[in-house]
């Protein structure tokens, strides 16, 4: 219904990536990444949404960003359409109205930017065959500390694939992972004896993607 009310597809991706997105900015080649689309579609429809004042342009560090226009006069409308739902159980159903999530029982749904992110990393990583955890942090979290912004975790049958996948994902994002990968005995072995490196990950922000080790 969407697509038919705006006509493109691609309009529409950028419509609800950005007001899922409300406070980021993007340059072209990061939002043709994280769409999956052709980067002439993108400028296309970024100049349509500019015009028409749903977005606007920021010029900085020698590109041109763009993000939401909160102020345009479509604002208040659009958003009411395409904002990321909450979905809630009864229970939060009145907190919920008046724009308060509790409890941890209602989820903001949405393309975010980091979900964009992290499911490519799920869809290729989380495939090979023998892999048990997956754990991300750093630029894939837009974590400002330095570090490691992957840890993976599993005995698996070929590790260049493991390689092949992790240089997808960087041309992708068009940035570069530091990364590691265990086997599950050392991975184990290292939580057994309080491994300072591990520790310290596990304490830091991280999200984890993927996790079937054993327990």
């Amino acid at each position: 219904m969407v697509d038919q009310l705006f006509g493109s597809k691609t309009r529409v991706k950028l419509l609800k990536f950005f007001f899922a997105n409300q406070d980021e900015e993007f340059f072209v080649r990061e939002l043709t990444r994280l769409l999956d689309e052709q980067i002439n579609s993108i400028r296309r429809e970024l100049i349509n949404l500019a015009d028409a004042g749903v977005v606007k342009s920021i010029d900085k560090e020698n590109k041109v960003y763009y993000r939401l226009n909160k102020e345009g006069d479509l604002y208040e409308g659009l958003d009411k359409i395409l904002a990321p739902k909450v979905e809630a159980t009864s229970h939060d159903a009145k907190e919920v109205k008046a724009g308060k999530v509790v409890g941890g029982s209602a989820e903001k749904k949405g393309i975010v930017v980091k979900d964009a992110k992290l499911k490519l990393v799920k869809d290729e990583l989380g495939v090979l065959e023998g892999m048990k955890l997956l754990s991300v942090s750093g630029v894939l979290l837009k974590n400002a500390a330095k570090g490691v912004d992957l840890v993976a975790v599993g005995d698996l049958k070929d590790e260049n694939e493991f390689k092949e996948k992790i240089s997808t994902i960087e041309t992708r994002l068009n940035k570069p992972l530091n990364f590691v990968l265990f086997t599950e005995e050392d991975y184990r072995y290292r939580l057994k004896i309080n491994d300072r490196f591990i520790i310290s990950f596990l304490q830091g922000k991280h999200e984890v993607l993927l996790d079937e080790l054993k327990k």
